[in-house]
C-alpha cells in the first residue's frame, strides 16, 4: 500500500510556520529531540509537555501582539472607525439629552438621525479608503 502523504490542518500550518521561521523554537525542538536520545523514552513524556509548553507561550505572545494591533492603529493611535465610534458616544449621548430635553420626541429623532448619518459617513468614507 502506498504512503499517504498527510497533509497540514488549517490549525496546524500556521504552528508549523512558527516554528519554521522561529530560530528559538526551532533550536527548542532540535534540542528537545537531542534530550529524548540522550535521556530515553522514559522521559519522552516530559519533554514533549515541557516544549509544548514553550510553544504555547510564544503562540500565546504571538496572539496577544497581533489582538493588540487589531485593536489599535499600527502606530498605536485609534483607528477612524474607532474615532467614529467615540465621536457618537461622546457628543451624541450629551446631544440626545437636551434635544429630549427641549424638543421632547422630535428632538431625540432629530439627534439619532444626526448620529446615524456621522455613522454612515464614516463608514462610506472608511470603504472608500484603502486599508494599511
Amino acid at each position: 500500500m502506498a504512503e499517504r502523504r498527510r497533509t497540514p490542518s488549517r490549525v496546524a500550518a500556521p504552528i508549523r510556520a512558527a516554528l519554521l521561521q522561529d530560530r528559538s523554537l526551532k533550536e527548542e525542538l532540535l534540542s528537545t529531540i537531542q534530550a529524548r536520545r540522550e535521556l530515553g523514552p522514559a522521559y519522552e513524556a516530559d519533554l514533549v509537555e515541557s516544549f509544548v509548553d514553550r510553544v504555547d507561550v510564544e503562540l500565546t505572545r504571538r496572539i496577544d501582539e497581533r489582538v493588540a494591533s487589531r485593536r489599535r492603529g499600527r502606530d498605536g493611535r485609534f483607528t477612524r472607525g474607532q474615532r467614529y465610534a467615540l465621536a457618537t458616544l461622546i457628543l451624541g449621548t450629551p446631544v440626545v439629552a437636551v434635544a429630549g430635553a427641549t424638543a421632547d420626541l422630535e428632538g431625540i429623532l432629530a439627534s439619532w438621525g444626526g448620529i446615524v448619518a456621522l455613522n454612515l459617513f464614516g463608514f462610506l468614507d472608511g470603504l472608500r479608503r484603502p486599508r494599511d
